[in-house]
């Protein structure tokens, strides 16, 4: 489960077309048997492979969402380079999952949003990207 975090680096994968690459998570959950969750989080780095190979595994939040593993209240950064913020999986990510404008993502109601997700857990910076609310 990972609830409550932001990425600004951008990931980079070996170029193998079985590669999971995401902004946030690379894979969410393994088997039906073993799922995930990913809630509350955003990523504004650039997702690529080399030669921005076609792998399906590829998205702005994360590269695959398996069977019965969710994501909610997750965004990514619209220049990250994917076509999609979940890249592959059958796994639920309607709730809230997509891309967002650099200004959008510095705003009052999108820190807002994140907090539906993690009640309490964002603060605005002004200017900038929000930050855990125990963040300096």
């Amino acid at each position: 489960s990972v609830t409550a975090c932001y990425n600004r680096g951008d990931v980079a994968g070996t170029g193998d077309s079985s590669d999971q690459i995401g902004g946030v998570v690379g894979r969410n959950g393994y088997i039906s048997s073993n799922t995930g969750t990913v809630t509350s989080c955003y990523s504004t780095g650039t997702v690529t492979t080399p030669n921005n190979s076609s792998s399906s595994a590829r998205g702005g939040v994360a590269g695959q969402n398996n069977d019965g593993s969710t994501i909610s209240y997750a965004y990514a950064l619209d220049t990250a380079g994917p076509t999609n913020a979940v890249g592959d999986g059958a796994g639920t990510h309607t709730d809230h999952v997509a891309y967002e404008t650099d200004a959008n993502m510095k705003t009052t109601d999108f820190v807002t949003t994140l907090n539906t997700g993690a009640t309490g857990m964002w603060k605005t910076v002004t200017g900038s990207y929000p930050i855990l609310t125990w963040q300096p």
